[in-house]
């Protein structure tokens, strides 16, 4: 991750203020072909901020431009919404274009399905627990008492009581602190994502005790 100073500030265009860029321009004529290329340094004074679903909404023809002036985003300088959707129209227009062409000179796209999850707010997904693996849970039962520690795993309850004692018993080695924890980790199974109903039986979840 870069800091925020630069992710935040420096790299970031935000509107109203000036950023120092390296810019690439060029022409396009209407067969989508480039006719005049710069390259060089720029500074880019950025208008409005869209979002993801804001840009969407403008391809797909879906978002009104509000004429009172209490348009969401916030505009800057003298540009008004209206110039930012007629500007993302025609590029999603030359957008277009040169996709024709690179796949009318052999360009290969897979179109894939992109997938969604519709919830339903009246019911709840689940998450169990099941129990820790007997063989791991006893190995680490042996880990642990070869280094003079002693752990009561007869329920996920006494497992979680023991954690603050062995924490206080090695405050001062952080390294076998760390190398317990990840042991303990690697006795759990992977949750389970399910729905009422789906369970054939009743059986406790490790995680709620």
């Amino acid at each position: 991750m870069l800091p925020l100073e630069l992710s935040k500030e420096a790299c970031s265009l935000v509107p109203g203020e000036d950023r120092l860029a390296f810019s690439i321009t060029w022409d396009i004529d209407d067969t989508g072909n480039i006719t005049v290329r710069w390259i060089g340094r720029s500074v880019i004074h950025s208008c409005c901020k869209l979002s993801y679903d804001d840009v969407q909404d403008i391809i797909d023809g879906g978002f009104e431009v509000d004429v009172s002036g209490k348009t969401v985003p916030k505009m800057n300088g003298q540009f008004e919404l209206k110039d930012i959707v007629d500007s993302l129209r025609s590029l999603h227009g030359i957008t277009k274009k040169i996709r024709e062409i690179r796949l009318r000179n052999g360009a290969f796209w897979i179109k894939t399905p992109k997938l969604v999850f519709l919830l339903d707010e009246s019911c709840a997904l689940l998450r169990r627990h099941a129990e820790p693996m007997s063989m791991k849970l006893e190995e680490f039962q042996e880990f642990y008492r070869k280094h003079g520690l002693e752990l009561d795993s007869s329920s996920s309850g006494k497992l979680q009581l023991a954690l603050p004692k062995m924490r206080e018993k090695l405050k001062n080695d952080p390294v076998l602190l760390q190398i317990l924890l990840a042991r303990a980790a690697r006795t759990m199974q992977l949750a389970i994502y399910f729905c009422t109903g789906d369970l054939c039986w009743v059986q406790p979840t490790c995680g709620l005790g």
